[in-house]
């Protein structure tokens, strides 16, 4: 007899980048970093005094009420699509992040139709070495 095991996933992002570690056999692991390309323009942080209102496409009408540089929204289409990717294998995914990025990503995944049944959760955490979030990842999904 074959058992199921549900692949569950635990993704820390940023505006700069998404750190995955997967939970496998009781334990978790990293397994990569992405980075988001998103600052167009090579900064570190947005620039936030030119920040305004925009209408998003199709694609991200779930953050109408979010506040994203218009000139960085390509970028943010582009890497919430690469994580949409990474991440479409797995059944339980914890989305991780400070900011109003994993908000919007998380509203990105309930829209989408091929994570339509899938457990996904979302907590506001700050900053974490690797070591912390492997550990963080590992209590939030050990039963």
């Amino acid at each position: 007899m074959q058992t199921f095991t549900t692949r569950k996933v635990g993704i820390w992002i940023d505006q700069s980048k998404a750190c995955l570690i997967e939970f496998s056999d009781g334990n978790a692991i990293f397994l990569e970093t992405i980075s988001s390309n998103i600052l167009n323009n090579n900064k570190s942080t947005v620039d936030y005094s030119r920040i305004n209102k925009i209408q998003f496409s199709h694609d991200l009408r779930g953050l109408r009420s979010s506040r994203i540089s218009t000139s960085h929204l390509p970028n943010l289409q582009k890497y919430f699509k690469k994580l949409r990717e990474k991440l479409i294998s797995f059944e339980d995914i914890l989305i991780l992040g400070p900011g109003v990025v994993k908000d919007q990503f998380y509203n990105e995944l309930k829209l989408d139709q091929q994570y339509q049944g899938k457990f996904i959760a979302v907590q506001n955490k700050g900053n974490f070495s690797e070591k912390q979030l492997i550990l963080y990842i590992n209590d939030f999904f050990n039963p």
